[in-house]
């Protein structure tokens, strides 16, 4: 009985804090009704610190020596229960903002939004969504961040239309958002994300920016770049900021700026990179080994200048103030992706909403599949995920692998690209296998395949369209707005070339070149390139990206407190991290041949 009563305590008093609600561009509290202020931290000191509970009490203290009134948190296990920690967090005051990616599970520049990754967002939403200060999730960080990475925005654009359709359906009322990096692209990803329709918009934006550096000020800074957002339709904040170019301590200069007269109109807060000492050197706390915690320089600077502001706070009954959405910035020279100002993604039509049932659905028919018991269907870090690409293109170059691949300048997705790497690799070697090759290839290390003759079970999740090799076309050219049409075989909109004619699969099939009425099933003849007239020509390649030198969507940490590495996505749990600029040769290397894939088979089908 003693356990249920304490376990209900905690449940209470994780709920004992004010929701806080978002109306036009700014937080308020539901109770007080006055503008909500984020005074937050970076908080990754551990692998889930909300679990480590001692170390979180005394954490807790720190944390309101310095009017911290939310923590980021980068990586949370949602297989455990956070009902202890939670409840600690809520009596202190202090919110929670999660990530919902992780290393092995997020958004990168080098895969598109996926089942796996899909599902990881749902688990994590489902764990915190229920604590009453869980205040909002970040749908990715930092995706794009090099030049020519801004391909990949259309994943971000639709794991928040996926991710806020999940919330909605649940009722659980929390707020998706997004921190992007501070680089060129940076305005049109701002753009992006707030365009087209409330459905796929954020419901608030985060800039991870670190321009103020020392003693700077509005125009060194170029803060006041960021007047322009007074009028953006949703709550504007740092998500990270505080750079250390300048030495130690930071002066934190900037948060006079941030919540006084220069930016309270713009921003609702910012929250300071970072509350444990890494070896990149924005702490504001040490950690040793044995978990003692020292106050640093940072610390008290930070303290002192925290201490000095009170931001003027709107009342939410005064507050009538809406603003229109932005205008979706324009796919620029879609074949370059060399420039950092060239934006690669159109805002219609997103990606498909990754479906599970069908994917599995898909892997079950294939009789050449991936061996689930040789590779951990559980990790999309960027190794895995670029060592699969790569093996994916090497078995089936071109046409016959266009149900899998993307050209997200054109709004183009194929109707396998929602399933994660292995699914994918699955839907190559199938189609190898189909044409009277064996199961192994000899680009592919032994052990990844296994030929299965029980396959091909009948399966109700496919879609319509499962023997289509085509991709499903938009309506329109979204550069031009002339209608686009299959290169070669004149069919519109997915349909393919039986004979003289164009059909859809959802309302016939084309066996032996003539229409056949009724679905397709199996593999009847016709359905595939060799047999329905021209393959329509497309892009067969994904991109995407995360994180500079201070944070990426989800730092890498272990459990005896190993510095989170630089760049999420490059490297798995508890491994030492790449450089920016390691990074960026890394990229370039690895986006090189399915970029020149690109740039052939888009010049084919404009």
């Amino acid at each position: 009985m003693r356990i249920i009563l304490t376990l209900l305590l905690f449940i209470s008093c994780a709920s004992a804090l004010n929701k806080i609600v978002i109306k036009g561009n700014k937080f308020f509290d539901s109770v007080t009704g006055l503008q909500f202020f984020v005074k937050g931290i970076s908080y990754q000191p551990s692998y889930d610190p909300i679990l480590d509970i001692e170390n979180l009490k005394g954490d807790i203290a720190l944390l309101q020596a310095i009017d911290v009134n939310l923590i980021r948190c980068y990586q949370a296990d949602w297989t455990q229960n956070h009902d202890a920690g939670m409840a600690l967090l809520a009596e202190a005051g202090i919110y929670v903002m999660f990530d919902l990616g992780d290393p092995k599970l997020s958004i990168q520049y080098s895969g598109p939004w996926s089942t796996s990754v899909f599902e990881n967002y749902r688990r994590k939403i489902d764990a915190f969504a229920s604590y009453g200060n869980t205040f909002a999730f970040l749908a990715g960080n930092e995706v794009v961040f090099q030049p020519g990475e801004s391909i990949s925005a259309s994943f971000v654009k639709a794991a928040v239309r996926d991710t806020k359709a999940y919330i909605k359906a649940k009722g659980y009322n929390i707020p998706v958002g997004y921190a992007g990096a501070d680089v060129p692209a940076q305005p049109k990803m701002m753009d992006y994300l707030n365009c087209q329709s409330v459905e796929d918009s954020v419901d608030f934006y985060g800039l991870n920016s670190y321009s103020w550096c020392g003693e700077s000020n509005m125009e060194a800074s170029n803060f006041n770049s960021l007047l322009q957002y007074s009028s953006y339709s949703v709550p504007f904040l740092f998500t990270e900021y505080g750079c250390n170019s300048a030495g130690s301590p930071r002066p934190f200069t900037e948060i006079l700026s941030i919540y006084g007269p220069d930016l309270e109109n713009v921003l609702s807060g910012a929250i300071v990179f970072e509350f444990h000492q890494e070896w990149n050197l924005y702490g504001l706390v040490n950690i040793s080994s044995n978990g003692e915690r020292t106050l640093l320089p940072d610390y008290y600077s930070y303290q002192t200048q925290i201490k000095k502001v009170n931001p003027n706070r709107l009342k939410m009954s005064e507050y009538t103030k809406t603003y229109p959405l932005q205008n979706c910035p324009a796919v620029t020279e879609p074949n370059n992706l060399a420039s950092a100002y060239n934006w690669l993604s159109a805002a219609y039509p997103l990606p498909p909403t990754p479906n599970n049932d069908e994917c599995q659905c898909m892997y079950q028919q294939s009789k050449c599949r991936t061996n689930k018991s040789f590779l951990d269907f559980t990790v999309e870090s960027r190794p895995y995920r670029d060592a699969i690409e790569n093996y994916k293109l090497s078995i089936c170059p071109g046409e016959n692998c266009y149900p899998v691949g993307v050209a997200p300048q054109y709004g183009v997705y194929g109707v396998w690209s929602m399933c994660n790497p292995y699914e994918q690799l699955t839907f190559a070697m199938n189609v190898y296998y189909e044409q009277g090759h064996g199961c192994d290839h000899t680009t592919i290390p032994a052990g990844i395949s296994q030929e299965d003759s029980y396959a091909g079970a009948n399966c109700t999740a496919l879609p319509l369209n499962y023997n289509s090799y085509s991709l499903v076309y938009p309506a329109a050219d979204p550069i031009t707005g002339e209608p686009i049409t299959n290169p070669g075989n004149n069919c519109v909109g997915g349909q393919q070339l039986c004979g003289e004619t164009c059909y859809n699969p959802q309302q016939s099939c084309c066996v032996d070149n003539s229409l056949s009425a009724g679905k397709c099933t199996g593999t009847s003849a016709g359905t595939g390139p060799s047999s329905t007239g021209s393959a329509p020509t497309g892009p067969v390649t994904t991109s995407g990206s995360n994180s500079p030198t201070t944070s990426g969507n989800n730092a890498a940490v272990t459990e005896n407190d190993t510095p989170r590495t630089s760049s999420a996505e490059d490297t798995d749990i508890g491994s030492v991290g790449t450089s920016t600029v390691e990074r960026a040769q890394s990229n370039a290397e690895s986006m090189m041949i399915p970029t020149i894939m690109l740039l052939s088979c888009v010049l084919a089908m404009i």
